[in-house]
């Protein structure tokens, strides 16, 4: 086995688990190991962007990888490093990987405590050294640029951190990053400046100077996003190691789908409760309180009626992903927690108007495997949703999509002629030299990755994120430390500050599990930083419901 070609090695993951790659091994994905093997034979490094289409199995590249480094390619990397762009979709690729290589192990040597969910209350490998390794973009920027994620308190009191042990787990790994445009949003790829892309950037070029092997993995990549990293590293004298994989039209139409698309002017709800019936029907809108608006309204009219989105408890809302996942009709109203990695089919989508990426992944749950024929509608960008994504961009997807019902890869021109048009420059010049200097100057140490931390209040994120625990579940956690995190949920501090005015948070829990008063916070300074200083491990919150978690 440890002579295996990469491409031989994804075959014989492919062979083992035929019932779910039943069509055998991707083009797209042999194409990437083929290239990945070349650069290794030849003792080279590579960059390899891999487009392949929504419901392609993509992470399975991610897992025959780590399967070869298991059976002796120890010249690959140590490890895979899988990075996700958000944080709700962490628990569910672990599951799925954890079922994949309890299969696996009884024929080749890999084995399930190989893999670690390392983000936001999953400590599954603190310091990034498991053989497979996923985590959110976040904890991997945050780790790369000497702040560990799982030491940021420890940072906050003692002023050090074990912060060159993930760093030299990162610079011996493989690292593929899934769908990293997500990360993004539609309104920096409007107005410029990315924070988040600064970041990777500036960390993707280091990690090639330094012979990491790096993959972006993607359905829907902008190419403003793809030009702007390609001319970054031009500049560096990188470009060279840059191969593209992108599909040809038999590869796009891989996975046989018939989608039928159509448009709506009226209110949804009357749609949803025509089209719903002994199949599955995914709803999807923008944010959490318009969802729960539509469930409100739907769920006394159809059967089997599910609600998903980010602020209900991390246990609940796994639960509801398993029961999900066995059902053959329901409906399920969520925002856009299922874009991506969450891998589900239905037969019929109602989705609110979205950017052409986000509309793209929505419509990737649709007849995912080819199984039937499927119908989608959209309707338009609500009130809410203005305040989420960029409306001009938004609004033109809807248009385009009234006009011609195609709902394809040709949507992301969008983003390009509105980029051109207003002459977006994603790229933070100053903070990105900041980055570099950083992680190429040992003298840079920890003290000085704390200052710039503060600064911009975290490495990636544009706002930042903060953790909360229901008033109704502070009881269990304090009797049993292991559920904490089955128990939380996080939410963006400008929602954040807005309950807290309206007295909604009154309490938090310390890192020791004891109730103290809220502490004074001033919403003009970094956050995050203040809830490291006052040691906080939750915010209490009131009016969480068990049925639609917290609307806000």
């Amino acid at each position: 086995m440890a002579s295996q070609s990469l491409p031989d090695a994804y075959q014989t993951i492919c062979e083992h688990l035929s019932d779910i790659m039943k069509d055998g091994p991707r083009p797209l994905l042999t194409k990437t190991l083929e290239k990945i093997e070349d650069s290794v034979q030849k003792n080279e490094n590579v960059l390899i962007f891999l487009e392949a289409p929504t419901g392609y199995g993509k992470s399975t590249l991610s897992l025959a990888l780590y399967a070869a480094i298991c059976s002796g390619r120890n010249e690959l990397a140590s490890r895979i490093i899988h990075v996700l762009p958000i944080r709700s979709i962490g628990t569910d690729m672990k599951n799925r990987m954890e079922r994949y290589v309890q299969r696996l192990s009884n024929r080749l040597p890999v084995k399930i405590s190989d893999i670690g969910l390392q983000q936001m209350h999953s400590p599954g490998s603190p310091m990034l050294l498991k053989k497979f390794v996923i985590t959110t973009l976040d904890t991997f920027i945050s780790s790369f640029y000497k702040i560990p994620a799982s030491e940021i308190s420890k940072l906050e009191k003692y002023g050090t951190a074990h912060f060159e042990v993930p760093r030299a787990a990162i610079y011996t790994s493989l690292v593929v990053f899934d769908e990293l445009h997500l990360y993004i949003g539609s309104r920096a790829l409007a107005d410029g400046r990315s924070k988040a892309l600064t970041a990777v950037v500036a960390c993707i070029k280091s990690l090639l100077s330094a012979g990491v092997p790096v993959i972006i993995s993607t359905a829907t990549l902008p190419a403003v996003i793809k030009n702007t990293l390609i001319a970054e590293l031009e500049l560096a004298g990188l470009s060279n190691l840059v191969v593209e994989i992108v599909p040809t039209a038999a590869d796009r139409t891989y996975i046989k789908r018939i989608i039928n698309v159509e448009t709506l002017s009226e209110d949804p709800v009357e749609k949803i409760c025509e089209v719903a019936g002994d199949s599955r029907t995914l709803v999807i809108l923008n944010t959490v309180r318009k969802a729960v608006e539509i469930y409100e309204k739907i769920k006394h009219r159809l059967n089997n009626v599910f609600l998903l989105h980010s602020r209900l408890v991390e246990g609940e809302r796994r639960n509801r992903l398993r029961s999900i996942s066995e059902m053959k009709s329901l409906v399920l109203v969520a925002t856009q927690v299922v874009e991506a990695g969450v891998d589900f089919s239905f037969r019929t989508l109602v989705t609110e108007a979205a950017p052409p990426d986000s509309i793209l992944q929505r419509v990737g749950r649709v007849v995912r495997y080819g199984e039937d024929e499927g119908w989608v509608y959209v309707f338009p960008l609500t009130e809410e949703g203005v305040s989420v994504y960029d409306s001009e961009i938004v609004n033109k997807v809807y248009e385009r999509i009234e006009q011609s019902t195609a709902l394809d890869h040709t949507l992301l021109d969008i983003y390009d002629k509105i980029a051109e048009e207003r002459g977006v420059d994603l790229l933070d010049k100053n903070y990105r030299n900041v980055l570099e200097y950083l992680d190429s100057h040992p003298s840079y140490s920890v003290d000085f990755a704390m200052k710039v931390w503060e600064a911009v209040c975290g490495f990636v994120r544009e706002g930042e994120q903060v953790t909360v625990i229901p008033r109704q579940r502070v009881e269990s956690v304090m009797k049993d430390r292991s559920k904490f995190s089955e128990n939380v949920f996080c939410i963006d501090d400008k929602i954040f500050e807005k309950i807290n005015n309206k007295g909604l948070v009154k309490q938090a829990l310390d890192e020791k599990f004891n109730i103290i008063p809220l502490p004074k916070l001033n919403f003009n300074k970094c956050l995050s930083q203040q809830i490291f200083k006052h040691n906080i491990l939750a915010f209490i919150v009131e009016e969480y419901s068990e049925e639609v978690g917290f609307a806000g």
